[in-house]
């Protein structure tokens, strides 16, 4: 194309226009192809993926390449048809195995499947079937030495929890402190009944548990004076 075949003025301003003298010239007209280079860039539809992702190589042989590093399908069919993962040596610790045991208590470290155990446990004491519960009736009589009374015997592998308490004194003149414990040893709550009809009526938001594979004990600590204990609560972990 002839240089004065080309319009070098801007026609709405008026100002001279850019031209680029190589395509004035003809050296780019589309009869003699792409500009210098841009086939080797750009590759021949032939060429063959490239041996590395660092090399130097054409446009269309990288792109084979990552092609070809794509698995022929791609979804969520099974793993093994999704593009390949390599985990972090700490996911199955943070995790936590299918098999892995609730915590002990709700701040101690386990995997993620350990802590929704123990979510699920905790929301099982909040809505509980009635096979779970359990309530203890006085024993005719009421309660007139000082050993240790069983109101709920241990389950394996559960906790008993006692939600409410009555507790009456019949004896005329005997004082007496009463206990709820922990199995033999450990007390988790100490009241106190005047003689002549002293009387405890008590729900405990907050349950008194037992330990793991332990009774729940109440006692009287004065020989000689009558309780009468009832109680209920439930069985969970």
């Amino acid at each position: 194309m002839a240089a004065s075949q080309i319009n070098t003025t801007d026609s709405v301003t008026g100002a001279p226009a850019a031209i680029d003298t190589e395509l004035v010239g003809g050296k780019h007209h589309p009869s003699h192809g792409v500009r210098d280079g841009m086939d080797e860039a750009l590759g021949a539809r032939a060429d063959a993926a490239a041996a590395t992702d660092a090399g130097a190589f054409s446009l269309i042989a990288l792109f084979k390449r990552l092609l070809g590093k794509m698995p022929s399908t791609l979804g969520p069919k099974s793993a093994a048809n999704s593009l390949s993962v390599t985990l972090s040596t700490d996911d199955d610790a943070l995790l936590g195995s299918l098999t892995e045991a609730a915590p002990a208590n709700d701040t101690a470290s386990s995997g993620l499947n350990g802590r929704l155990q123990r979510i699920a446990q905790n929301l099982t004491a909040l809505n509980l079937p009635a096979s779970a519960t359990w309530r203890y009736a006085a024993v005719a009589g009421g309660e007139i030495g000082t050993a240790d009374v069983p109101v709920k015997a241990a389950v394996a592998g559960q906790r008993n929890h006692m939600t409410w308490l009555t507790a009456v004194n019949a004896h005329a003149t005997v004082d007496t402190e009463i206990l709820v414990k922990d199995g033999a040893a450990t007390v988790l709550y100490r009241g106190f009944l005047k003689a002549a009809g002293g009387r405890l009526d008590i729900e405990f938001r907050s349950p008194l548990s037992s330990t793991v594979n332990t009774a729940l004990n109440v006692a009287n600590v004065t020989t000689g004076a009558q309780v009468y204990f009832n109680c209920g609560g439930y069985v969970a972990p």
